[in-house]
């Protein structure tokens, strides 16, 4: 029975410390929920508010091009912008067709539509193009 209620003092400590001005997440360095704010704002004004892949829907999902447990941070530059649709080709299975990032010499990003039976015999479908910065 303890177990059940342990979510929910996890839950509570972590509204009281964002609320107090901490941050989002505990134990890798992340920004203020006000922080935050700022920077998705930044993002949307960077990406005109559209999708910064297809380019075509609104971008409603700030995205880290890295997974925050793969080392990424908040910085402006490791976050983009997707539509609903394109945020979720980040996770999709190979077989349907994944949507990945890669970070070129210059410092921006390019991305691919990665396809195939796993990961180690997926290749590129066509679909590809770079990241404006």
């Amino acid at each position: 029975m303890v177990g059940a209620r342990e979510p929910q003092v996890i839950a509570r400590a972590a509204r009281r410390r964002i609320r107090a001005g901490g941050p989002l997440a505990k134990g890798r360095p992340s920004l203020g929920l006000e922080a935050w704010r700022a920077r998705v704002a930044e993002l949307r004004a960077r990406a005109n508010g559209r999708c910064e892949v297809c380019r075509v829907r609104p971008g409603i999902d700030p995205n880290h091009v890295r997974k925050r447990s793969q080392g990424s941070s908040d910085d402006l530059s490791g976050l983009v912008l997707l539509c609903r649709r394109c945020h979720d080709r980040t996770d999709a299975p190979y077989a349907a067709g994944r949507l990945v990032f890669a970070k070129t010499a210059a410092g921006g990003w390019v991305w691919h539509v990665l396809r195939g039976p796993d990961k180690w015999t997926a290749a590129p479908t066509g679909e590809s193009g770079e990241i404006a910065r």
